[in-house]
């Protein structure tokens, strides 16, 4: 293997695994020139396996065993395309999805459903459906047998596309993984095959988690990790001195969980959001303060007379009465240099990501050039709605056009420049409260 001048890998022309080119039928022949058609090359025929690599560069290799050569071409020849969000496969013209699953509690895949028994639901439905020996499968029909769910091992095309290798022999090896399969009867496109087979496996493991405690999840096709930007290279070297600022725990323990949750973005933006919400109080006395020293410093205030000590009330009363949205309008405003705000979206990395059409919808872009409005005040009220993003999910119409924010979605991969603003912000509140 080798990487070329434009940075994709080259395979070598012979193969670095010893690979024993055994003689093709004319049907393999056949079914690999259509593979080849479609997108693959063929790299070596080791022992049964047909090892391929796809066309794109990527550095991985496709093992499928010799006789499932013709099925493979097949499935790719009628239209099999991977589900846009999960490790998966839709097949319009089959009304047919498979998706990638695994034990919540297992990081790796693919895996052995090796604990849990089910008891097999006689069905009429027409599908072929052979149980494993060890009772390791199911297949279950809906009502009127029109939606049937299935879990089992992979199929031979959805193993070939999902289940990648980083060396051809390791290729031929791979444990098939088992798969949920919802097979339609009816006619639906493939936007309505992927999203009704969603609804139906979200339910599904919702009663299987808390009915039985079983926690089966679907494999997302790529896991974000948000990584966190570091201000020190190695070779400068990093200044460490004895910890000056003084903090309560829960915010030290706050801002050390973020890190741990990288793999799941909303929760590492909800970690930075809570330190700041930690302070929330600490902003309202200060928008309080202000005010009372306002009303203190006026020429016009009078310890004797009622309406100036009325003032004094109404301050303290407009401050109970402070929205969280408008406490964190203050917080920002008050605790946040403007200058290190202003280097912070001058940072050409986050591209148009705090744009009117970046890619978190829901939240208010921000416009650092915006004369109408300060940038402390735009940051605040994104960040606000974000957090109502993640944390909303009531059934009420004020939250109709506010969708929450899932965990696994495609949002949640994008959200790492709004998480690093979090970041930022939570420092410079925890370093201004040392004052």
């Amino acid at each position: 293997m080798s990487i070329s001048v434009d940075g994709t890998f080259d395979f070598d022309e012979q193969p670095d695994e010893p690979s024993r080119f055994a003689a093709l039928t004319e049907e393999e022949i056949s079914a690999v020139a259509e593979i080849e058609g479609l997108g693959f090359t063929l790299y070596s025929v080791i022992d049964d396996f047909l090892v391929f690599t796809k066309n794109n560069g990527e550095r991985a290799y496709k093992g499928i065993h010799r006789r499932e050569a013709a099925e493979v071409a097949k499935s790719l020849k009628d239209g099999t395309d991977e589900h846009e969000h999960a490790r998966g496969i839709v097949r319009p013209t089959d009304n047919y999805v498979e998706l990638s699953v695994r034990e919540a509690r297992r990081g790796g895949w693919p895996i052995g459903i090796n604990k849990w028994r089910w008891e097999q639901s006689q069905t009429t439905c027409g599908h072929a459906f052979e149980p494993s020996e060890d009772e390791r499968s199911f297949h279950v029909s809906g009502p009127d047998e029109t939606t049937c769910i299935e879990l089992s091992r992979a199929s031979p095309i959805a193993n070939f596309l999902l289940a990648d290798s980083f060396t051809a022999r390791t290729a031929t090896r791979i444990q098939r993984m088992y798969t949920i399969k919802i097979l339609f009867s009816e006619d639906r496109s493939k936007i309505e095959l992927a999203q009704e087979a969603t609804d139906i496996t979200d339910r599904l493991f919702f009663e299987l988690d808390a009915a039985h405690g079983v926690q089966l999840v679907v494999t997302p096709r790529e896991r974000h990790r948000v990584t966190i930007p570091r201000t020190h290279t190695r070779d400068k070297g990093m200044r460490v001195r004895f910890p000056k600022m003084r903090l309560p725990r829960e915010v030290s323990a706050l801002f050390s969980f973020a890190g741990e949750a990288a793999d799941n973005p909303p929760f590492m933006f909800l970690s930075y959001y809570q330190v700041l919400e930690y302070h929330l109080p600490l902003a309202a006395r200060k928008e309080g303060l202000k005010a009372i020293r306002r009303e203190l410093q006026s020429l016009n205030f009078d310890e004797k007379d009622d309406s100036s000590i009325l003032r004094l009330l109404n301050c303290t009363e407009r401050n109970k009465n402070t929205s969280e949205e408008d406490q964190m309008k203050t917080l920002v405003t008050e605790c946040v240099r403007g200058d290190i705000l202003r280097e912070f979206f001058d940072n050409q990395s986050h591209g148009g990501h705090f744009a009117r059409k970046g890619p978190i919808s829901g939240v208010p872009s921000i416009n650092v050039s915006s004369s109408s409005e300060k940038l402390e005040v735009q940051v605040a009220k994104r960040v606000y709605a974000l957090r109502n993003r993640i944390v909303h999910a009531k059934d009420n119409p004020r939250y109709a056009e506010m969708p929450v924010l899932l965990p696994r979605s495609k949002e949640a991969g994008l959200l790492a420049p709004d998480i690093h603003l979090a970041r930022l912000l939570a420092i410079e509140v925890v370093v201004d409260s040392q004052g």
